[in-house]
């Protein structure tokens, strides 16, 4: 039998070399994930203030409202593009509701029902 080395087994096949290297990598990236930020009740609230005013807002007001919030530039961006996503959902959540409402109570007629005394229902 000849003699071999574990090198010559991973150059046979270099699947075997990436294996040990990926496991590491899943490992790896779990332990460094960032945690949530929760913002307080006062920077939701000033947040909101400018939001209600301007649904976008510039670069120069994103870095001034981040300091002045003590908040970094990419949270206020991410809170602004949370928060559009939140009003575009509940907008279209109101239409349904509303399609709903007059789908099961329709409204009466344009007409005046003053022309029907008889009927006992109005």
């Amino acid at each position: 039998m000849g003699s071999f080395l574990v090198e010559d087994l991973l150059k046979e096949d270099p699947k075997k070399a990436e294996k040990p290297q990926q496991k590491l990598k899943k490992w790896h990236t779990a332990e460094i994930k960032r945690q949530r930020y929760t913002f307080s009740a006062a920077q939701v609230h000033c947040l909101e203030m400018v939001f209600v005013r301007n649904r976008y807002i510039s670069p120069e007001k994103r870095l001034e409202l981040a300091r002045w919030l003590g908040l970094t530039e990419q949270q206020v961006k991410i809170w602004f593009q949370n928060r559009r996503y939140k009003a575009k959902l509940k907008m279209e959540n109101d239409k349904t509701t509303e399609l709903i409402q007059e789908f099961y109570h329709p409204h009466p007629p344009h007409q005046h029902w003053s022309v029907y005394p008889a009927f006992p229902f109005l």
